[in-house]
Order: structure tokens, then sequence, then C-alpha cells
């Protein structure tokens, strides 16, 4: 399948008040040569929606879902999203274009975990825990917005699980890693060292990725 990426279908979840991500995000873009769009990710204060979790869960999965309403209302076929504490694979864009299926609905960039073999394209296990970097599908966006409305990562869980993952997909080792120990969202889990240990299994080293800090 060929994936076709603009400023009109890329987009960066970022904090106003974290400008330091944002020109992070901006040194790996410009590298990598993504079009990127910057979206305004929600503070707890500008939660609209009735959402379960902590305040800071409630903002950050508000914040996904502010954006797939943008998606669905401008007839977006599918989007490219990234928060702002990965690093992306210099290669991904050639791993991308060799994603096998005509019919996608998700397909995460990262996850907390792997299973399957790796350099391969694998439908994802349920348990995918991730909105890091995904790629998700308008078809899927109306899915979303049916379920009850929870931290964004469980709700792309729910969405796994609700089509037992036939149109789910994943690749290890990951297009895309996050590098943020000191998340801004009460009650998050660091999957940083997990996923180090992980690619060390297969030998991937941390250099494959535009943003590691020497």
């Amino acid at each position: 399948m060929i994936f076709q990426f603009s400023a009109q279908n890329t987009f960066c979840i970022n904090l106003d008040r974290r400008q330091d991500r944002w020109h992070r995000m901006q040194r790996i873009f410009n590298v990598l040569d993504i079009p990127v769009t910057r979206w305004k990710a929600n503070t707890p204060s500008e939660v609209t929606d009735v959402i379960e979790g902590t305040p800071t869960q409630q903002a950050c999965s508000q914040s996904h879902i502010s954006l797939w309403r943008h998606i669905q209302e401008q007839k977006i076929e599918y989007a490219l999203i990234f928060e702002d504490d990965v690093c992306i694979d210099f290669k991904w864009r050639e791993k991308l274009q060799a994603f096998p299926a005509e019919v996608f609905h998700l397909i995460l960039l990262t996850t907390d975990h792997w299973y399957g073999e790796p350099h391969t394209w694998q439908h994802t296990q349920s348990q995918s825990w991730s909105t890091a970097a995904y790629i998700v599908h308008r078809q899927a966006i109306e899915l979303l917005l049916k379920f009850p409305y929870m931290p964004a990562d469980r709700m792309t869980r729910t969405l796994q699980t609700n089509t037992q993952n036939k149109h789910c997909y994943s690749f290890f080792p990951y297009l895309a890693i996050s590098i943020a120990a000191d998340s801004d969202i009460e009650g998050s889990v660091s999957y940083v060292q997990k996923q180090v240990t992980q690619l060390e299994t297969v030998a991937y080293a941390l250099s494959n990725y535009c943003g590691i800090s020497p």
C-alpha cells in the first residue's frame, strides 16, 4: 500500500507550555522531511467531554478525541499522529511502504510490547497500548467515537479487542519509540526501558532512530 502524507493529514500533539518538546519534534520532522501540523494539546481545564481517568489523562485523551473529530469532519481518509515525546526510525517510510494490507483501521508505529517475528508486519495483540505514534483510518474513528471515553490508548485497545485485531497492525523493531520518562500525564506508565530492552533482543540499535541524543 502506498501512503501519502502531508500537513493536512499529519499531526503532532503538543501542549503550549511544552515548546521545548515541539522544537525537538520540529528538528526530527525536518531531518526526516515529514510535513506536519502542530495540534494544540488540551489542558485539564479545557476538557469538554466526559472522560474516565485522572485530570491529565482526561486532557490527553481530549486532545486525541478532538483531533479525531477534526479528521472526521474534514473527511481525511487516514492520518498520521505523533505525540511530542517520540523518536522516529530513519527508515520508517521504507518499512511502511511494505505494509501488506489494502484495508486497515489502526497502525501502531510503537507499542508497549511485541509478539511475533521481528522485521515483519503483524496483527496487533489486544493488549497493545500506545498512542505515541499511530496511523488511524477515518472508518476506525467512527468506531472510536462511539466507545466510552477513557484514556486514548485504552480506546485504541478497545478498538483492537472489538475487531479481534483484524485491521490493526504493528511492526517490530518499532517505527517509533517513546523517549520521555517524565510524562506530563498523571498516572501514566513509561515504557522507555521496556522498549529499549526489546530492541536489544534483536540487536536493533537506538542509533536507528532520529532524535536519540548522542
